[in-house]
């Protein structure tokens, strides 16, 4: 397996992958966002996977880093993806790992990026619920029921807002193995949102 470690400070740059919004051993926020360029070789269907390990190796969670623009290209391609947790790891320290797409499964074609990251302190976030519907937990797929689960978010004003954005962004893929899924159409953005009374509106 090809894999290039990211040591020091500064911006990660290699012959295939760039991250543009992010440097090494950074403290994040979460969602964490994502955002580089990687060559059209690492996409498959548009996308590769993204991993977030605390300081053991232990994975915390898995995105999927998509495609800006057409990836069918030897050429760097724009790529964005989103990381939520739902609790913050007790370690102080982890790893955000970039891994090419191989559908072929060879580990010759394998290759990664592992980029040191630092967690915020817990007084700098908070934790929210969102509601989802449940397959597992309400197999008759009732319209009227939903069930919460927890993301951790670095602290804002507009609690509500990030709560919104959370929620149509749709269930992580750990939810989805849970059975948690979301009624509401892709694509769906907020135009306006004003609270009054305690009701969002």
């Amino acid at each position: 397996m090809a894999s290039e470690p990211a040591k020091g400070c500064g911006k990660i740059e290699t012959e295939n992958v760039k991250i543009d919004n992010l440097e090494s051993d950074q403290i994040i926020s979460f969602p964490l966002i994502i955002e580089g360029q990687a060559r059209g070789s690492w996409y498959f269907e548009a996308s590769f996977p993204v991993k977030l390990l605390d300081k053991d190796g232990k994975e915390l969670a898995v995105a999927i880093a998509q495609a800006q623009a057409d990836w069918m290209t030897t050429d760097f391609v724009p790529f964005k993806a989103v990381i939520e947790l739902s609790s913050l790891p007790e370690s102080s320290g982890g790893t955000l790992v970039l891994q090419k797409d191989n559908p072929s499964g060879l580990p010759e074609n394998d290759e990664k990026i592992a980029m040191p990251i630092r967690f915020p302190e817990p007084e700098t976030i908070t934790t929210i619920k969102i509601f989802f519907n449940n397959s597992n937990l309400d197999p008759e797929f009732s319209c009227n029921k939903v069930f919460p689960v927890e993301r951790v978010i670095s602290k804002t004003q507009a609690v509500a807002r990030k709560a919104l954005e959370l929620l149509l962004s749709g269930p992580t893929f750990k939810e989805q193995g849970q059975g948690f899924f979301t009624s509401i159409n892709s694509g769906v953005k907020i135009q306006k949102l004003v609270i009054e009374n305690e009701i969002a509106h």
